[in-house]
């Protein structure tokens, strides 16, 4: 019973997923185009082509005349270890007596906080006086880093026990070699950045203005005297509290958190790792950089640094290179990626990516709304909305990016709108040759073409529809037929009966009607179809349209049987009936095999007028016999007579029947003597 049950469950699941497809199949292009686009998202190939267009938007907001550039805040500074202090000091690593002489050259006008990107995991000589200069200065922060195996490099106990904080520099460039990211957390290690501002926020800061030893709240460290706020509480709005993952400080200072608590990139619980993106101000060199040697030699003005946050990094050519979207040839150094993270802080302008569910849904949903903006339009409004939806997605993102705020995929939703574009295109080609393959061989080009160009008239969900709709339906046979096939041999017969069938169609199509069917010698064509007619004056032009058809028809006839004549071949006589009622249009057939068709009374009562010509004795120019519901429609254009009244097989209701003279004259003709008498009945 479970099984059963399960399986009548699955059937419904099925069934309800069909009649959503065909309710909806407007929307398929976009689908598949989104899934596609999420997996090739998953899979990572639209990656590369994120970070070209990373790259792209900081070069357009360096190079850009319209938009404000970005610069370094100048609270940052770098003291780097450059070629000239090489050449002054020796080669790297130099002796811990070096950095003494820098941390007491500092204490002369002290920095807010001094970050080291040097690595200090070995013993050596001096170690002690340099751990008394980190006491001494109180505000250092030194790093700690992994190998590539994963072993953790430390700092030797004797520094780490001075040291105001510890930040990890660990960072790792993407496949094309450029830092786009870094972890602001490695565990519960922040990145040397965040533990700088952390010192500072918990310890306040010793200003230009208030004296050696003296704090100053953190939210006016000075910048070339002049005041700005530290907005340390609202650096980054996805995470509540950043004491969750900062580990508390080691050092005696008083902790002074701001009430609102740090906003930092959440580090979800049971992460290593947490990578933030990188919002670079500029390129290195429009960096606030000093050399080492200058600074310790006091070529430097000690109060430059007075409540900065300065970073002490090797910048020499060659030595920990890194390269940024704006320094790719030649790279830069990696202390700068620590001193923009540092800006990025300070300014609330680290760039925050959507987590990659909510860029799977926006792809989910991005590609079935393209498809229904496209559904039914122009090539001009196709083209137009394919140019302007990826255009606005860029300027919308690039707008995003350069208010320092989110840095969005851009490359993925324009993609899948394009994807969503050329799958609707390929489905409307699909459409078309499947309509086109009822229709082509039915009716002339120009009406193939305004089929298409209606084709929401005539298809629902995908498919052709059936229709009720008032039509003219016209029925023509050749006499004698079955004689003259026993006369002529098969390929004769077929090519005279082609050349015949020929000449018939193009006077038909000619004039806006549909070929339904041959059916061997006889042909059936429909006036009024594919398109519902309601309106008196359209379904009236039908009828007009099926009497110059079949007047055409036989003054084309003339010309073809004076042709077969001069071949010595047997000329033709043909017979047509009209008859104007409701039928019921649509596809008939099996899955492999579908003729679009008309069905109704109104084709048996064309088809039984058809042979009646036989029977008129009076004047019949054009062998044409039509209803009298077809002349109520013609009868202000063409003369006639009435041929009388009869029932026709397998009808209850009377006909009355009409023989077709031509064009209208002024003068009213007498009706023609042999003709059959009204309500006489012909057994047809």
């Amino acid at each position: 019973m479970c099984l059963v049950g399960a399986i009548v469950v699955e059937k419904n699941w099925l069934r309800r997923i069909r009649r959503f497809v065909s309710n909806n199949h407007a929307l398929i292009p976009g689908t598949v185009a989104a899934v596609i686009s999420v997996g090739m998202w998953q899979l990572g190939i639209w990656q590369p082509l994120e970070r070209m267009a990373y790259n792209w938007m900081f070069q357009v907001r360096t190079e850009s005349s319209i938009i404000p550039h970005r610069t370094w805040d100048e609270r940052v500074a770098v003291i780097a270890i450059d070629d000239a202090s090489l050449k002054k000091y020796g080669k790297f690593p130099w002796r811990r007596d070096r950095y003494v002489d820098l941390l007491k050259t500092l204490e002369k006008s002290p920095p807010a906080v001094i970050g080291f990107d040097i690595l200090f995991v070995d013993p050596g000589k001096g170690d002690r006086k340099f751990a008394s200069a980190i006491a001494s200065s109180g505000n250092v922060v030194l790093p700690m880093a992994w190998d590539e195996s994963g072993y953790p490099l430390q700092v030797i106990p004797e520094f780490e026990e001075v040291a105001a904080n510890i930040g990890q520099i660990w960072h790792n460039p993407d496949d094309d070699g450029i830092s786009r990211q870094t972890p602001i957390f490695f565990g519960k290690t922040p990145a040397l950045g965040l533990a700088m501002l952390q010192v500072v926020a918990e310890s306040g800061v010793r200003s230009p203005e208030s004296g050696v030893g003296e704090n100053k709240e953190i939210g006016s460290i000075g910048a070339e005297g002049q005041n700005k706020e530290l907005p340390f509480s609202s650096v980054s709005p996805l995470v509540s509290n950043l004491s969750e993952n900062l580990l508390p400080l080691k050092s005696p200072i008083a902790k002074r958190l701001s009430p609102e608590g740090a906003k930092l990139p959440e580090l979800a619980k049971g992460n290593r790792r947490e990578d933030v993106w990188i919002n670079w101000p500029g390129a290195a060199q429009d960096a606030r950089t000093f050399s080492y040697a200058d600074v310790v030699e006091g070529k430097v003005p000690a109060s430059t640094f007075a409540g900065k946050f300065v970073l002490v990094g090797v910048t020499a050519t060659a030595a920990d290179t890194m390269r940024s979207p704006l320094d790719q040839n030649p790279p830069t150094s990696g202390v700068y990626l620590h001193a923009a993270m540092v800006d990025n802080l300070l300014n609330n302008r680290l760039l925050h990516s959507p987590r990659n569910r909510w860029v799977i849904i926006l792809l989910l949903s991005l590609g079935p709304t393209v498809s229904a903006l496209l559904y039914n339009r122009s090539v001009r409004e196709r083209a137009a909305i394919a140019v302007l939806l990826p255009s606005a997605w860029i300027i919308f993102s690039l707008s995003s990016f350069m208010d320092d705020r989110w840095l969005l995929p851009l490359i993925a939703p324009a993609g899948t709108t394009i994807m969503a574009g050329v799958g609707m295109q390929i489905r409307e080609q699909y459409e078309k040759q499947e309509m086109m393959s009822l229709f082509a061989k039915h009716v002339a080009p120009e009406t193939a073409k305004v089929i298409w160009q209606r084709k929401d008239e005539i298809i629902q969900n995908g498919k052709l529809q059936a229709q009720e709709t008032i039509a003219t339906v016209l029925f023509c046979d050749i006499r004698g037929f079955t004689t003259i096939s026993e006369k002529l041999p098969p390929c004769e017969l077929l090519d005279w009966l082609n050349r015949y069938l020929d000449a018939m169609t193009d006077c038909i199509m000619d004039r806006g009607g549909v070929i339904d069917k041959y059916i061997g010698d006889a042909i059936m064509a429909v006036f009024g179809i594919p398109f519902v007619h309601t309106d008196p004056e359209a379904i009236k032009h039908d009828a007009h349209r099926a009497i110059a058809a079949a007047i055409a028809m036989q003054k084309r006839l003339k010309r073809l049987n004076r042709q077969l004549q001069a071949e010595g071949k047997p000329t033709i006589e043909i017979g047509i009936g009209i008859h104007t009622g409701l039928v019921v249009a649509g596809s008939v057939g099996g899955k492999r095999r579908l003729n679009y068709s008309v069905l109704g009374d109104t084709v048996n009562v064309a088809a039984r007028l058809e042979p009646m010509n036989k029977e008129v004795k009076g004047d019949n120019p054009y062998k044409l016999i039509v209803s009298g519901k077809t002349f109520a429609h013609v009868c202000d254009r063409y003369d006639a007579y009435q041929v009388g009244t009869t029932q026709l097989r397998g009808r209850e209701q009377q006909t009355t029947i009409y023989c077709i003279l031509g064009k209208k004259k002024k003068q009213k003709l007498p009706q023609p003597e042999g003709a059959i008498a009204p309500k006489v009945k012909i057994s047809v």
